[in-house]
């Protein structure tokens, strides 16, 4: 498979990983969606962030030469249970299925890596992920090395209302 072809499928699975973090906007606050656990500690096993309606936005900066599009933006429901556990919101790809998962939420920063299965050619997915958070926002640098073939992904949330 040549560069082209996968830089092309590395960004079909970036925009699937966006896609999960857009899908939030369905939730529903009264059911429950945490079936797996994360490696969170600190202060983000209590509430690390406000539950309520929330701005996300994910920017994907195109490879070299591509235009720059802008961020896909959209709005959700932050439940209490995802408030507790924003690991999720600030990378959903790095969940049960990652090894050696060493992300740390806590004292508002975001730090670490996690080595996940990968799809198709790429055997696995490495993400290092850096940033800050507050009670009423996000910021986060997701770096994905996807055999070689590195993509960066910037993630960011905003409270808008109860």
């Amino acid at each position: 498979m040549g560069l082209a072809a996968r830089m092309k499928a590395a960004l079909t699975r970036v925009a699937a990983a966006a896609a999960i973090l857009l899908a939030l906007a369905g939730c529903d606050p009264r059911k429950s969606s945490n079936s797996a656990a994360v490696n969170v500690t600190g202060e983000a096993a209590a509430l690390a962030l406000v539950p309520g309606q929330w701005e996300l936005s994910v920017l994907t900066p195109p490879p070299p030469g591509a235009p720059l599009q802008p961020p896909r933006t959209s709005t959700t429901y932050v439940s209490v249970e995802q408030a507790a556990e924003p690991l999720r919101l600030f990378a959903p790809d790095a969940g049960d299925s990652c090894r050696d998962n060493r992300i740390r939420v806590a004292d508002g920063r975001i730090s670490g890596y996690a080595i996940c299965p990968g799809q198709g050619s790429f055997r696995e997915v490495r993400l290092e992920l850096n940033g800050s958070y507050s009670q009423r926002q996000f910021n986060v640098t997701t770096d994905m090395n996807l055999g070689g073939l590195r993509i960066r992904e910037e993630r960011r949330g905003r409270f808008l209302r109860p």
